[in-house]
């Protein structure tokens, strides 16, 4: 009778466990979403890069596909880094082999970006702070000025110049985006 009680108890806590894990507020299978200026104030390096190029290789130890990013360091908001970051994310295609994600980041030549970065892996890679907002993505108009064309949340912005406050979320000037970044971070 107590094995058959230790048997039903364990099977219970393994179901449970499970239905858990399936269930769609499990924190283990979702990434928190965090604002903007959060990542950056928790951050081990903030940089504005540009993309030089990407490569996928595989990992002769683990077997896996991992694609390499190689950046070109424009500025450092945050953090000690040297003029290239190399950011070694799973996923890629060699050959006729591919490994895929639609969560996994890509990245062009010559796109310029800013990185929001945590701390360095086991390899020595940076990782990003976030998948979904670790990323912003910045783009040239017509004129030559730079915008932050991902949304940006959870930071005022202000004029670089005026130092007045800016409007703008969704296309905010690369200067006023970096001036107000370091103001919180």
């Amino acid at each position: 009778m107590k094995q058959l009680f230790k048997t039903t108890v364990l099977l219970t806590l393994f179901f449970t466990s499970i239905s858990i894990v399936n269930s769609e507020e499990s924190f283990a299978l979702k990434e928190i979403r965090s604002t903007t200026a959060n990542l950056a104030r928790s951050a081990d390096g903030v940089v504005l890069a540009n993309c030089v190029k990407s490569e996928a290789r595989i990992d002769e130890e683990t077997g896996l596909i991992f694609t390499y990013t190689t950046f070109k360091v424009d500025e450092k908001l945050k953090g000690e880094y040297g003029d290239e970051i190399v950011l070694r994310i799973v996923g890629g295609t060699v050959g006729d082999k591919t490994i895929s994600s639609p969560f996994l980041p890509r990245f062009t030549q010559n796109e310029d970006v800013i990185l929001i970065l945590g701390p360095n892996n086991t390899r020595g890679y940076p990782v990003l702070k976030s998948l979904s907002g670790g990323i912003l993505r910045v783009e040239t108009d017509d004129t030559g000025v730079k915008y932050v064309k991902t949304p940006v949340d959870g930071l005022e912005i202000i004029d670089s110049k005026t130092n007045q406050r800016a409007a703008g979320r969704d296309k905010v000037n690369l200067d006023n985006f970096i001036y107000s970044l370091n103001e919180v971070m």
